[in-house]
Order: structure tokens, then C-alpha cells, then sequence
């Protein structure tokens, strides 16, 4: 029995980069010369797939930049029929309630997507940059004490590590929270060299 060509595609989104999905795409068996991005064009990838193909993603969501784009897209596959894999999670689309997944997955990041473009038309990528990592970044008194205690995170890069210390970067902390150890806010200068 003759296995389909898998064919690969790819589109780079600001959470998965495109040197994330070829290698994780390649893992996965797909030939570099049936790889796809949106250079060669969406037609190109459907002609090449044919019908009982399989689409190989690395998520769902890779396939369009937001849903409208995903409508036409299915508009464009109605009369076919292939397989859909989506590599990162090693999911298929060959049951509704698994497709129901990988679609609503597919939202909530086409959405994100969409809520840092408008973060960056408001107010310039640099603004809405600051913005979205203040948004998500650890209250400052439960990053204050993990960032003060020198015996437990003896390096900088520890105390980074540490799931509660989420969006805060060694700038921002020597900034924001003070030397290591100590709890004084440092707000004129900049150390040469970060010390442990």
C-alpha cells in the first residue's frame, strides 16, 4: 500500500517561529522540498497535496493569519479530501471533537495575535511591546522577595528561572526591583556588569 507525500507548511506567527516549525516539520518526516510557506503560495501547497494528501502543521493556526483568512481557506479546500497532522501536539483532524479542539486552539491564538497588532496600532510596536510584558508580568512584591533572596537564586539567571519571576527581564528587575539583596530601587544608572 502506497503511503501520501506528506506535505508541510508553514507560516511564521509570533509565538512559533519558522526555524521552530521546519525543524520540528522535518522531525516529523516532511521532505524539504514539500514544504510550503506563504512565498510559494497556499495554491502551490493544495495543488501538491491533492486529494487523500496529508497537511502537516506544526499547529493549526500556522495554516492562516486569523480566521477570515482560515474562511477562505476552507472555501478553497471544500472538494478535497486530506488528512490534517498538527506536530506540536501530535494531534489529527480526523474526529470532530479533536478538529473542535485544534480549532478552538487556533482562536485563542489568531486572537492574541490579533490583540498585539492592535496593542501596536495604538500606541507603536515599542509602546504596545511595554505594555503587553507590564500586562503579563509577576506582581512586583512576590518578584521583590524571589529577587532579594541571594541564598536560594544565587545567579541572576536563577532567579529569572523561577516560574514566578514570568515577564521580567534583568533590566527590568535591576530597575524595577533593586540591587540583588538588598530591596533599594536603582533608577539613574545602569551596572557595567551584572554580578551574582
Amino acid at each position: 500500500m502506497k503511503h501520501p507525500v506528506k506535505i508541510g507548511w508553514v507560516r511564521a506567527m509570533k509565538r512559533y517561529s519558522e526555524s521552530t516549525q521546519r525543524s520540528a516539520l522535518a522531525e516529523a518526516g516532511v521532505d524539504d522540498m514539500k514544504l510550503y510557506t506563504d512565498r510559494e503560495g497556499r495554491m502551490a501547497m493544495l495543488a501538491d497535496l491533492g486529494a487523500g494528501g496529508e497537511l502537516y502543521v506544526y499547529r493549526l493556526s500556522c495554516l492562516a493569519r486569523d480566521r477570515r483568512d482560515f474562511r477562505a481557506l476552507v472555501e478553497q479546500i471544500n472538494d478535497r479530501s486530506f488528512g490534517i497532522y498538527e506536530v506540536a501536539t501530535m494531534r489529527q483532524a480526523k474526529w470532530p471533537a479533536v478538529l473542535g479542539d485544534m480549532l478552538a486552539d487556533a482562536f485563542d491564538d489568531w486572537a492574541g495575535n490579533r490583540m498585539m497588532a492592535s496593542e501596536a496600532r495604538k500606541a507603536g510596536k515599542k509602546g504596545a511591546a511595554k505594555r503587553w510584558t507590564g500586562h503579563h508580568r509577576t506582581d512586583i512584591r512576590v518578584a521583590k522577595r524571589i529577587w532579594a533572596d541571594t541564598k536560594e537564586y544565587i545567579r541572576i539567571e536563577d532567579a529569572l528561572a523561577h516560574p514566578d519571576m514570568d515577564g521580567w527581564t534583568p533590566i527590568t528587575a535591576w530597575r524595577l526591583l533593586g540591587k540583588r539583596g538588598t530591596g533599594v530601587q536603582q533608577v539613574k544608572r545602569k551596572p557595567a556588569k551584572w554580578k551574582k
